[in-house]
């Protein structure tokens, strides 16, 4: 068999010498430590190989068995790694599974919410809805019973502005007072009439509560206060200061008259009166009148 390079592993002459593909310097071939040479004319002849030569077949041997203890190690290494990396392929492929897996819960889970949600929003609406009506249907019955209260009260009338005296006769500071603007109450047109309690923490008097038995005798008394404006002199008191009589409001509608006076105070409105219970606007001449029954009016 031809011999090879001891560096690049390429054929090369029997008789050694310089490598023509890598230039390293080979010895001629050996076996059994002698050169040996055939001539097929003559007889075979063995000639004795010098001991530089022997040392260099020696030193190349050792260097081909430490190429080949780094060839094994680099095999070995090859292997592990290729080991390793089937492993961590085995690894990527099962996280790759769960990952979809679990994905695919998520996305369930995602469904489920938003089918929760649509069916929350659904509910709710129908909740609000129900509770606008409620609320409707509130406010209505609120303003019905208002009324109904309103309405027992419709001859009454409240009298403010008169200081409490000993011993005093409301019946007949109440007919001195219609008599001073023109109007005749006997004790038969009077159906009760009393002092109110004490507001907390109000420095005016109480007020008087009037109910007359016709109530075309309150509205006269409510008009011709408005026209004569009665003082305290008119039922013995020595003061000019004026006495005020008006509907005896139930407390939703006193609050609406109250803002109701607020607005007009401000100029927002230019007529606000009263009829009877009820509260009557009109926000400037030639405007439809405003019947404020509720917040909402205003």
């Amino acid at each position: 068999m031809a011999p090879k390079c001891t560096e690049c592993r390429r054929f090369i002459s029997a008789s050694g010498g310089k490598c023509t593909s890598c230039g390293t310097i080979n010895p001629p071939s050996m076996h059994n430590g002698m050169e040996t040479r055939t001539d097929t004319q003559n007889s075979l002849a063995t000639i004795p190989i010098s001991d530089s030569i022997t040392e260099s077949v020696l030193d190349m041997e050792k260097k081909v068995d430490r190429l080949e203890k780094q060839l094994d190690n680099v095999t070995r290494l090859l292997e592990e790694m290729r080991q390793e990396n089937t492993q961590l392929i085995n690894e990527n492929k099962e996280l790759s599974r769960k990952r979809a897996e679990h994905e695919g819960r998520i996305q369930e889970f995602r469904s489920e919410v938003d089918k929760t949600r649509a069916e929350c929003e659904e509910k709710c609406q129908k909740y609000s809805q129900l509770l606008h009506s409620y609320e409707e249907r509130l406010s209505d019955y609120e303003e019905r019973m208002n009324d109904i209260e309103q309405y027992t009260r419709k001859n009454n009338v409240i009298i403010s502005g008169v200081p409490s005296r000993k011993n005093e006769n409301v019946p007949s500071m109440i007919a001195d007072c219609a008599r001073s603007m023109g109007i005749q109450l006997s004790e038969h047109d009077i159906d009760t009439c009393h002092r109110l309690p004490a507001k907390k923490n109000s420095k005016n008097p109480p007020n008087i509560i009037v109910r007359l038995v016709h109530r075309h005798k309150k509205n006269l008394l409510i008009r011709a206060s408005k026209d004569k404006k009665p003082k305290l002199r008119n039922i013995g008191i020595q003061s000019d200061e004026r006495i005020y009589l008006a509907d005896h409001f139930t407390p939703r509608n006193a609050k609406l008259y109250y803002q109701a006076r607020y607005l007009k105070r401000n100029r927002q409105i230019q007529y606000l009166w009263t009829t009877e219970g009820k509260i009557k606007a009109r926000i400037k001449d030639g405007d439809p009148i405003i019947y404020i029954n509720s917040e909402r009016d205003l």
